[in-house]
């Protein structure tokens, strides 16, 4: 009779038994998923460069040669690969090297501290030698591409035929009290001024918006010194009258100023000419665009210089004539006039230019459809493409990409049969997690690589794009 509830009990024990193995034992054996705040701070995953390391913790190059380090896809242009560690491992070698962070954060305040001293004590000793030196080593720097590039030559060959017509000019406004030789006077000397200020402001690359400020200043120069001057002492002929001596002295440096500023003028219609079609563009669209400020303002700064000296000659004629003395004064604020009809253009040109504005509608679709034919992208949004002046672009966009080409691009450089067989020894969520986080941050990495070699093909396309900024949408 006791058979049964024996039955019974070992029934029940065994129940137990399979109840803490599945429930006690088995889950020692396979670790836990544990759900994850990602809105709260973590930073063991933050690498930094060497560079950085020595900077932030005042450690030596040869103090990280034991720490574990990754090579990372540089961000930089013209580098591959960065060397990276893990900034843990750094913060760890840096307090066996000097004890606590407090220390080091001691050194960085002492040498903040003495940085502002020296600073404070070049300041308090500053004089124009320093000054001079410094400014002849930026000027020297940039010396020989100035002189090699076309925009060189236009700007020298500018400031030496102006500098010229200006003694030659002042000559004769001396010799004849001619309004018009005054006006023509005042104009070479804006122009040489001016024109000397783009020379010094032929920079390379980062410094292109100087160029566009340079002419902006320019623009201003022109208009109050070279137009105002001019219709003032137009207008003061006109009310007080004033008679000419010998004039043949004012046509014969007309005629040679003539032929001096044609041949600048020539010199920056040929430039403008090779430039536009470097650029794919017309001439005058080049020119209204301000594609190149410095060229463009001696093309017209000689445009309206030709036009000036046919003016000065032909209200000196008529004045010698004795057609009318008025002619004289006149022709001095016809000029003037026309220095600031070129003043007015410059100035406007090149503050749209510093403000940012839109390169053309069709080159920019011509760059998004560069992005669109990609295999990765599905779409673009939000394109911006800016001029940053200096025929420098930057180039902005939102791009959807295609997970799946994404991730056909990481598979075949893959093994699939090991693949296959790193699936099939999975055995639990656990290996199956790691599987997908190992293989998932190579697939972000891929995502990277195909971004450069996108963002590589833009710029060869269109080499005038300095700055490529997609963002992943």
């Amino acid at each position: 009779m006791k058979f049964p509830n024996q039955k019974v009990a070992l029934n029940i024990s065994l129940l137990k038994f399979i109840n803490f193995f599945l429930f006690v034992l088995l889950p020692l054996d396979v670790p836990q998923r544990i759900k994850i705040d990602f809105s709260k701070t973590y930073t063991e995953n933050i690498y930094i460069t060497p560079v950085r390391a020595m900077l932030e913790f005042y450690i030596e190059l040869s103090d990280l040669q034991d720490l574990p380090k990754k090579r990372r896809r540089s961000p930089y242009r013209g580098e591959v690969d960065i060397t990276v560690y893990r900034r843990k491992d750094v913060e760890k070698k840096a307090l066996e090297k000097w004890g606590s962070l407090d220390y080091i954060q001691k050194m960085k305040e002492q040498h903040a501290q003495t940085r502002t001293q020296m600073r404070l004590a070049k300041r308090s000793s500053f004089n124009s030698r320093p000054f001079m030196t410094f400014c002849n080593s930026l000027h020297s720097q940039h010396k020989e591409t100035i002189f090699k590039t076309g925009t060189g030559q236009v700007i020298l060959l500018a400031i030496g035929v102006n500098s010229a017509n200006a003694l030659m000019k002042l000559a004769a406004w001396y010799y004849t009290h001619s309004h018009s030789m005054f006006a023509e006077f005042i104009h070479s000397i804006a122009d040489t001024m001016n024109q000397m200020l783009f020379y010094l402001s032929c920079y390379r690359y980062g410094w292109a918006s100087i160029r566009n400020i340079s002419s902006l200043i320019s623009g201003v120069g022109i208009f109050f010194l070279g137009a105002g001057l001019s219709v003032y002492h137009g207008c003061m002929g006109l009310l007080h009258g004033a008679e000419l001596v010998s004039p043949f002295w004012a046509f014969g440096v007309l005629g040679g100023a003539l032929v001096s500023e044609g041949c600048t003028l020539a010199l920056a219609v040929n430039q403008v000419i090779r430039s536009s079609k470097m650029e794919k563009m017309s001439p005058l669209n080049y020119v209204l665009h301000s594609r190149d400020p410095s060229t463009n303002v001696v093309l017209l700064e000689d445009f309206v210089a030709v036009l000036g000296i046919l003016v000065a000659g032909g209200s000196l004629g008529l004045s010698y004539m004795g057609v009318s003395t008025l002619a004289d004064p006149i022709g001095s604020i016809t000029i003037g006039a026309l220095l600031a009809s070129v003043a007015s253009f410059i100035i406007y040109t090149n503050a749209m230019a510093l403000v940012g504005k839109s390169i053309p509608s069709d080159k920019r679709l011509l760059m998004v459809k560069l992005l669109e034919n990609d295999r990765m992208i599905r779409a673009v949004h939000d394109v911006k493409a800016t001029d940053m002046g200096g025929s420098y672009i930057r180039f902005k966009a939102e791009v959807d990409v295609d997970g799946k080409e994404i991730t056909r691009s990481y598979l075949q450089g893959t093994d699939i049969d090991n693949l296959l067989e790193e699936v099939k020894q999975c055995k639990t969520t656990y290996d199956v997690e790691n599987l997908f986080l190992r293989h998932g941050e190579n697939i972000v990495d891929t995502i990277g690589g195909e971004v450069d070699r996108i963002e590589k093909n833009l710029k060869k396309n269109h080499p005038g794009i300095r700055h490529v900024d997609l963002e992943l949408n």
